[in-house]
């Protein structure tokens, strides 16, 4: 068990770092035991478990919180990623093989595609989803392998209502990748994989964006690119970034307040307790569990 000898670091800016930092107590704790092969998409349903995708190994899976157990949901997910819970228990998800976004009902099993197509042609490689209060979702559609996921002329930015119909948003990204809409339904975060940007758009009304502005410096202590994955906010408006060097904290106007290193790399991040108080994280082969008093 390697990891217990790693230490948690913390990079703070010139500002003090809050005393809610998950950096500030125990190192992180690894939830499996036998490695995973690429883990993706963390969503809590708002009781014991926590749903996450195993991209290379093409599974879904959920971790009982309470009983610290692991169990298939479903296996042939498509290489599924980004992953979210709406209001009806229904877990929404980025199916990439497939390039749709489809609504699994875990009481049921049940499994809807919503929508997998756009102006005639298949969507690229859905990446990642944010949810609205409205019924629909903003969704990232880069293309990384150019002759095996470019389907559409651009890397899209989308918003779907939940009729499954679909407007492209935001057109002139590289490679779009984490997404956030935040908890007041004012803004959405974009992070980009592709060049390092990390922009903020206002939302005017559901599936209607302003113009966007660069929210934060992507912090780049040792290493070329912070390349940002998955998104997440806490109940102070704090958001919190997946990136190569670990997990970079930013304040609600985009100061940034400090990172967490992890023994690998975070690929994305979601709360799983009401008090926010628990931060499961996904990364290559490994779950860990922050927690903070």
């Amino acid at each position: 068990m390697g990891f217990l000898h790693l230490v948690l670091f913390l990079v703070a800016c010139s500002c003090t770092a809050p005393h809610h930092s998950f950096a500030r107590h125990a190192p992180p704790a690894v939830l499996n035991v036998q490695p995973f092969n690429l883990t993706e998409g963390p969503s809590w349903d708002g009781g014991d478990f926590v749903y996450f995708s195993e991209i290379y190994a093409n599974r879904i899976h959920r971790y009982s919180l309470s009983q610290h157990t692991f169990e298939v949901v479903f296996q042939n997910s498509h290489a599924a990623n980004g992953m979210a819970f709406d209001n009806a228990g229904r877990l929404w998800i980025c199916e990439q093989d497939t390039g749709s976004i489809v609504v699994f009902n875990p009481e049921t099993g049940n499994k809807q595609t919503l929508v997998n197509r756009f102006n005639g042609a298949p969507f690229n490689h859905p990446n990642d989803l944010t949810l609205d209060s409205h019924g629909g979702a903003y969704f990232t559609d880069p293309a990384w392998d150019l002759k095996r996921h470019k389907k559409q002329p651009v890397n899209g930015v989308y918003y779907v209502n939940q009729h499954g119909e679909t407007t492209l948003l935001i057109s002139d990204n590289d490679k779009p990748n984490g997404i956030l809409l935040d908890r007041h339904e004012q803004f959405l975060y974009v992070a980009d994989m592709g060049n390092d940007s990390f922009k903020r758009y206002t939302v005017l009304k559901p599936g209607v964006l302003g113009d966007g502005e660069n929210f934060a410096k992507l912090d780049t202590t040792g290493v070329e690119l912070a390349a940002p994955d998955g998104l997440e906010e806490d109940e102070q408006g704090n958001i919190y970034v997946a990136a190569s060097n670990g997990l970079q904290v930013f304040s609600s106007d985009g100061a940034f307040l400090y990172r967490v290193a992890l023994p690998q790399r975070p690929t994305n991040l979601e709360f799983v307790n009401p008090q926010q108080t628990q931060l499961l994280v996904t990364t290559n082969n490994n779950l860990y569990l922050l927690t903070r008093q």
